[in-house]
């Protein structure tokens, strides 16, 4: 997104990548829907030649340089010998605003600045999203763990299809880790069970209002023989 001329960072033709991928994000968009994006626009980097990965859009996101700031000396000197940052050695960081032209308007930066604080705090709490995928999840939890629950592949049971979630530890690719001893639960049974505590009539899953549950609950607890339902400001309803 920059070239250095005369020590000054200036804007280059690659500028309008770092202006989207910050537009995408602060819209709520994901890492790999960025991406892919991007490939739809045509969006080559002009010295790798390959579209920014996912995987480096973190980076990006979070590098005050396209705003128009800059860190000096982020980190520790590295030692000559082995190459790597000598810890043992004290160095100070100096932090310059508005120290040349910006990619990304600084509203625009603080909005992904609190994105990204965000995304931080539900990882602490074992949600991680990759994608817009179902809007249930990181609002319905374990019991006996604490963990999120997921969406399952789809099961057959008498020759029908259904939909289940179940505890983030069950589903662990590592079979020896999967020691939650919690239930799963189909969705539309989790689903009836919230309209009834709720007090909303039920239709169907299709019909069931999501806006309702991010307006009114803060989340769901699944237990082994019930569920309950936490409402905002810490109201707590079960069945």
């Amino acid at each position: 997104g920059y070239d250095e001329v005369n020590g000054v960072l200036v804007p280059n033709q690659d500028a309008w990548i770092v202006r989207v991928i910050f537009e995408d994000y602060a819209a709520g968009l994901y890492p790999i829907e960025i991406q892919r994006h991007l490939e739809d626009l045509g969006a080559v980097n002009s010295s790798t030649k390959r579209i920014p990965g996912s995987g480096n859009m973190r980076k990006v996101l979070g590098n005050e340089v396209y705003v128009g700031d800059r860190m000096i000396q982020k980190g520790p000197v590295r030692d000559l010998l082995t190459k790597q940052p000598d810890y043992s050695k004290s160095y100070t960081s100096y932090y310059l605003t508005d120290d040349h032209e910006p990619i990304v308007d600084r509203q625009l930066f603080d909005q992904v600045k609190a994105r990204l604080e965000w995304v931080d705090q539900e990882r602490k709490i074992g949600i991680y999203r990759n994608s817009r995928s179902d809007d249930l999840y990181g609002l319905v939890f374990c019991s006996e763990c604490g963990l999120p629950f997921r969406k399952g592949d789809c099961n057959e049971y008498k020759g029908t299809a259904y939909q289940y979630w179940a505890c983030s530890r069950r589903k662990h690719r590592n079979k020896k880790k999967r020691t939650c001893p919690n239930r799963s639960i189909k969705i539309e049974q989790l689903l009836k069970n919230v309209s009834a505590i709720l007090g909303l009539p039920w239709r169907s899953v299709e019909e069931f209002d999501i806006d309702i549950l991010a307006d009114m609950v803060e989340k769901i607890v699944v237990r082994p023989d019930g569920i309950d339902v936490v409402m905002k400001y810490q109201q707590v309803a079960n069945s």
